[in-house]
């Protein structure tokens, strides 16, 4: 499997879920991930302008709940008419 490489950008991130989020493709974009050696978790989206790698928040996460609580905050900014954001 290739690397992938972690942009650091919490406003390209953020651009990421927006157009995510507008072709209401959001599941299979994002996920929360371990850091190599180093404590702590990431929210990353995938990089929609350079596939396969990711863009994270910035942000190291103590735990789950604490990424998709972050996750969920930038979501009700992103997204205030709840639109749907993934299809099933």
């Amino acid at each position: 499997m290739r690397n992938i490489q972690i942009l650091h950008d919490r406003e390209r991130f953020r651009e990421m879920l927006s157009y995510a989020v507008s072709r209401e493709n959001l599941w299979g974009n994002i996920d929360v991930i371990t850091r190599d050696g180093a404590p702590g978790l990431l929210l990353v989206v995938l990089d929609q302008h350079d596939m396969p790698n990711r863009v994270s928040s910035g942000v190291v996460h103590e735990c789950y709940g604490d990424a998709l609580a972050d996750l969920g905050d930038i979501l009700d900014d992103l997204n205030p008419d709840f639109r749907p954001l993934s299809h099933f």
